[in-house]
């Protein structure tokens, strides 16, 4: 990320950041798909693919999800931890990290103009202020302390697996 932010990301460091995300969020999305279909459906937060998304990405670069590289870890970065509440917390940290995208999105159009970037700019088709929805929609989800500290344990997990991520395609 630094050398992105420094100018000094090139195509192939791009791709291997790509490949990171779309690593982790398919492994997420796979582990939670019934949940996001289920749950946060009937919530009414339309959720956004990042895993489709991501290998649009890739395909833009020739690059397909079966040319990304094998994960640092073979722990497994998709463990549901805390149920419902801790999925809520984990996806606190995917839907906070897309208003940092849309930040990114412009470094990289300028450094990649030719490039989509469907993954950097989700979110920015929503007219309205999602974030703040999404917010007032975890008060509802997360009502009572203990499914709050499953939230908050999960995305502190979530965190550390997407900084594992950015640390091993920094290699």
């Amino acid at each position: 990320m630094r050398q992105l932010l420094e100018g000094h990301l090139d195509r192939a460091r791009y791709a291997r950041l790509l490949q990171g995300h779309h690593r982790l969020h398919r492994a997420w999305e796979r582990q939670h798909a019934a949940w996001l279909a289920a749950e946060v459906a009937t919530a009414g937060w339309a959720y956004l693919n990042r895993s489709e998304r991501l290998a649009a990405d890739l395909a833009a670069l020739g690059l397909s999800p079966e040319d990304e590289p094998s994960p640092p870890s073979s722990r497994s970065s998709s463990q549901v931890v805390g149920g419902p509440s801790g999925s809520w917390g984990a996806l606190y940290v995917i839907e906070g990290a897309a208003l940092g995208g849309q930040v990114m999105l412009k470094r990289l159009q300028a450094q990649f103009p030719d490039h989509p970037h469907h993954f950097f700019g989700v979110g920015l088709e929503q007219a309205h202020a999602p974030w703040r929805q999404f917010q007032a929609m975890l008060d509802i989800r997360l009502p009572s302390s203990s499914s709050l500290q499953a939230a908050i344990a999960e995305a502190r997990g979530m965190f550390l697996r997407v900084q594992r991520m950015l640390e091993a395609v920094s290699r």
